[in-house]
């Protein structure tokens, strides 16, 4: 009796022992990643203009790409701001799975990212909402922490797009339903429903937006100057600076080291001059300071609507002084169905069908002219590829004819050989 018991005892024990995994949660183990640290291994790459050695998110459509292997449980972001509130928007393996609802503020710099499945994905963080307008507004990712490794940095696209602009690059108002009277908030804003993120999309490419809500070409009134605290007011100042700031002790110059492919250009609607002849001269000069920065022969597409004289100043700019044909205009007329701005206006900024319309027009202008061959081409002046006159390489053909005397050269060495061989065999 006593042995029935005692082995009836060891037999509960042992269920007890092996159902324990089943029945009792243990917490993930937690690694703990410092963004420098990553960014020195090479493990992540920066969407957007960034800071050197930081993951810096300041820019609309600014992020972070990883390859992960998820233990399937929720990965936290560190990131700190100095903005009121910033969204993000997550991706994995190119798909979105929704903006992350609670913005990062001062207070709260922890980032959530819930629904990834366990194994190894490509994670994209995005910036959706546009930046602060104040010289000392900033945002950069401080540390992820998750059950899993980060893996080798991926690798850059093939094709690299450059957007600048204002509120209509940003996404600013696109989740907005306009009603009069009524205005936007920072959560209608969305870069990832742009018109430049989904032409980055459609291409495969990679991308930059340059852009902020009410930066005009050269000109804007005192009043939308006091809202910028101390930012330029004008997209030619601020576009040579990586982080929008004017004058960062004099440092925070952006390096121009990767060159676009093709540039998008999208300014005006918040130049208050009146004088066109002027506005036309100031977009000639910018057209040849973002040519200077990044090649001579790059394309460059302006997006505008004809209802804005400066679609009709573009035009003559091309014909006339430009004389290029790597500059092209692309007019998109739309109602203007998200989020208003101010009170007062009569139509809102573009809703998401009309930022997709946008995208359209310019993915037409693009894939019409054959213009995302340029990189094949030439990355910058000094390395146009030498063409004959029947168009082909002469360098590919240098090369084929080296080859043929090299093979000829190791053939008849070989023949030699033998030949030498057979007749010492002989005597």
């Amino acid at each position: 009796m006593k042995k029935t018991i005692l082995t009836l005892f060891v037999c509960l024990l042992a269920a007890l022992i092996l159902s324990a995994p089943m029945t009792i949660h243990t917490k993930a183990e937690q690694n703990v990643y410092k963004f420098d640290d990553l960014i020195k291994q090479e493990k992540v790459k920066i969407l957007g203009r960034t800071e050197p050695q930081m993951a810096t998110a300041y820019w609309a459509g600014n992020g972070i790409e990883m390859n992960i292997n998820s233990g399937g449980n929720d990965i936290l972001f560190k990131i700190f701001t100095t903005e009121p509130q910033v969204f993000f928007e997550a991706f994995v393996d190119g798909s979105s799975i929704g903006r992350i609802a609670e913005p990062v503020t001062p207070e709260n710099t922890s980032l959530k990212v819930s629904g990834i499945p366990k194994g190894e994905h490509l994670l994209r963080i995005v910036r959706e909402t546009p930046t602060s307008k104040d010289d000392t507004a900033f945002t950069f990712f401080d540390e992820i922490s998750f059950d899993g490794t980060i893996n080798q940095k991926p690798a850059d696209r093939e094709l690299y797009i450059e957007i600048i602009g204002d509120s209509y690059a940003v996404g600013s108002g696109v989740l907005g339903t306009y009603k009069y009277g009524e205005t936007y908030t920072v959560r209608d804003h969305s870069a990832t429903h742009s018109f430049g993120y989904y032409v980055a999309e459609n291409l495969n490419a990679d991308y930059s937006i340059v852009a902020a809500g009410g930066l005009g070409l050269y000109e804007m009134s005192d009043e939308k100057k006091e809202n910028y605290s101390g930012v330029p007011t004008t997209i030619q100042e601020i576009y040579n600076y990586t982080n929008g700031v004017y004058d960062y002790e004099n440092e925070g110059k952006y390096d121009f080291a990767r060159k676009p492919d093709i540039i998008i250009l999208r300014i005006g609607a918040n130049d208050d001059g009146k004088n066109e002849a002027n506005w036309t001269n100031e977009f000639i000069s910018f057209i040849e300071e973002i040519r200077s920065k990044n090649g001579n022969n790059v394309p460059i597409i302006y997006s505008g609507t004809r209802k804005n004289a400066h679609f009709a100043s573009v035009l003559t700019a091309i014909k006339g002084k430009l004389k290029d044909k790597n500059v092209y205009a692309v007019a998109t007329d739309i109602e203007g169905l998200g989020g208003a701005a101010l009170p007062t206006q009569k139509s809102g900024h573009p809703n998401i069908a009309e930022q997709q319309q946008i995208a359209n027009d310019i993915l037409k202008v693009i894939n019409d002219n054959n213009l995302t061959e340029y990189h094949k081409n030439t990355k910058d002046d000094s390395e146009i590829k030498p063409q004959n006159k029947d168009g082909k390489n002469t360098k590919t053909k240098d090369i084929a004819v080296y080859t043929a005397i090299a093979v000829s050269v190791i053939v008849a060495g070989v023949i030699i050989f033998i030949l030498i061989r057979k007749k010492k065999k002989q005597k």
